[in-house]
């Protein structure tokens, strides 16, 4: 369920960019956000859906709130990238979350816990440094700079159809029918939204 409301990120930046971003949505735009948003529930159910327990009113609030402070986050870089370098917008943008970060963590879990962390959680923290904050940021605010904001964020709808790849090649999970269905559909919608007409 979390999944499905962090994915809302995009219908929220495809909505903030026509409100601050005077972006025109065109109706193929909308139907491959939907297309591609119906996709990303299949994918996260590719096991099966559970519709049984209860649900934690809290952490899907907290999820809400993830998926509109990244499409914030999104809008603001989009302003940013027209008059700045994307490299500089994502270090600044970085070292502010990082001072933020380490304050909270600092006050909640304290310090101490960073020495206890072990070596294979320090390299695995320099990986993802590498291939995410130093590729993956940098190359967001590029594409911001060069597509409307709205366009580019249904792009982040092929996270979830990589990362259950990655899980399959990697850890060796299978998936089912309904995966190769929401991927498809992924990618459909992907398509669908970022064309020209």
């Amino acid at each position: 369920m979390n999944a499905i409301l962090v994915s809302s990120n995009v219908v929220l930046i495809a909505i903030l960019s026509v409100v601050f971003l005077k972006e025109r949505m065109s109706w193929q735009r909308v139907a491959g956000i939907l297309i591609a948003f119906a996709g990303v529930v299949l994918v996260t159910f590719n096991r099966g859906f559970q519709l049984g327990g209860s649900i934690d009113l809290l952490g899907c609030a907290f999820s809400l709130l993830a998926a509109l402070c990244f499409a914030l986050y999104t809008i603001l870089g989009k302003r940013l990238v027209g008059r700045n370098d994307p490299l500089l917008v994502t270090a600044l943008a970085l070292l502010a979350g990082a001072l933020l970060l380490g304050a909270v963590t600092s006050g909640l879990v304290g310090l101490s816990s960073l020495r206890r962390a072990g070596g294979q959680a320090w390299w695995l923290m320099i990986l993802l440094g590498v291939s995410m904050i130093g590729f993956a940021y940098p190359a967001w605010f590029e594409t911001l700079k060069k597509l409307p904001a709205s366009r580019a964020s249904v792009f982040v709808y092929l996270t979830p159809v990589f990362a259950v790849i990655l899980s399959f090649l990697i850890l060796d999970e299978r998936f089912s029918w309904v995966f190769y269905l929401g991927a498809a559909l992924v990618l459909a919608g992907v398509a669908l939204s970022s064309s020209r007409r």
